[in-house]
């Protein structure tokens, strides 16, 4: 008699064939529009951070939620305002002085070099000098039409990708448990509990990597600060607060913010441009083998390594705003693994034990 035909492998090796051709088809999904992904998600990242800050003013002051993120956003906005406020005049400023003071400088460090055989043959195999050296003394391009049509155009496309992130940020925060539920009901009743606490802990995760860079921001402007006092560089402070802002991106913030201090050092002379190079070497020191790491370790538990990697990694694919996102990217996925494997993931109420009393 002739056996009955395997039926179950059939439908086991059919149903394996298409979550592999979901999957696939997913991954090509979010490779295609993975600006629209990073977007989102960076929206949903602002939406965590009003979320908590409205979370501890309402326990702080007893107001209801709505008010209280009402009060958080005005209280950012008034920030952000004062900020500029505070920074933007001595910007405009040194940009006009660098603009007349960088040619100069180029100038004496070429005569200083051109004293040396390595600094002549430096000169002769690295034109970069004299190309900025035209560029700061206002030398015309045939294209600089076309490269300030092209600076615009970036700049209206950068704010429109801002106004999206805030929008989305404002929303999620506002009903998280109505996006909540409606993603929830995606999955099946036996599955949304489980789904429910992987949510759960990447909100968690994404709020003390938020917490964890605020604290790192804050160090790096205070000890860039008092560093840059001390060379006497101008505008200390607003380079301070820019030196934190820039740090968002955990690793390259701080070699990045070097820049602009490095040019005002060098209006001043070649030496304070040199102290300042020496000051942002121990400043990313710190910031990475010290400072970032204690502080993540104790919140989110992100390995260095792995961080630096995911930074990478996210950097070459998706360009900047991968660089950007790369780190609580990580962190969520760490959440998403540490969840489906039974770990547990810290907690407000864990860090507080952590404390000493």
């Amino acid at each position: 008699m002739p056996e009955a035909p395997p039926t179950n492998d059939l439908a086991q090796t059919f149903q394996r064939t298409l979550i592999v051709v979901a999957v696939v088809i997913g991954v090509a999904i979010i490779w295609l529009a993975h600006e629209v992904f990073l977007l989102v998600f960076a929206g949903l990242l602002l939406g965590i951070l009003l979320d908590g800050l409205a979370g501890l003013l309402s326990r702080v002051t007893h107001i209801g939620r709505g008010w209280s993120i009402l009060v958080t956003i005005l209280v950012i906005v008034g920030i952000i305002v004062l900020l500029v406020n505070l920074v933007a005049p001595g910007i405009v400023v040194q940009v006009r002085s660098l603009r007349e003071e960088l040619p100069k400088s180029i100038a004496q460090i070429r005569q200083y070099l051109s004293q040396f055989g390595w600094g002549q043959s430096l000169l002769e195999h690295s034109p970069a000098l004299g190309k900025l050296r035209s560029m700061a003394y206002g030398g015309y391009s045939p294209g600089l039409v076309s490269k300030v049509t092209g600076v615009l155009s970036l700049t209206v496309g950068i704010v429109v990708r801002i106004v999206l992130v805030v929008v989305l940020g404002i929303y999620s925060a506002a009903e998280p448990a109505m996006y909540r539920l409606g993603f929830l009901r995606l999955f099946t009743r036996q599955d949304s509990g489980h789904v429910e606490a992987i949510l759960r802990a990447v909100h968690m995760r994404m709020w003390w990597w938020l917490v964890s860079v605020a604290g790192s921001m804050i160090s790096l402007t205070i000890l860039a600060f008092i560093g840059l006092k001390i060379l006497g560089i101008p505008m200390a402070l607003t380079l301070a607060l820019l030196t934190g802002l820039i740090t968002f991106v955990p690793n390259f913030g701080a070699v990045l913010s070097a820049i602009p201090p490095v040019l005002i050092g060098l209006m001043e002379s070649p030496e304070k441009a040199l102290g300042v190079i020496v000051l942002y070497i121990i400043i990313q020191f710190l910031e990475a083998d010290l400072i970032t790491p204690l502080i993540q370790r104790q919140t989110i538990r992100m390995p260095p390594v792995l961080g630096i990697s995911a930074q990478l990694t996210f950097g070459l694919l998706f360009g900047f705003l991968g660089l950007l996102l790369a780190a609580p990217l990580m962190a969520g996925v760490l959440a998403i693994l540490s969840s489906i494997s039974g770990e547990h993931v810290l907690t407000p109420e864990d860090l507080s034990r952590q404390l000493p009393t």
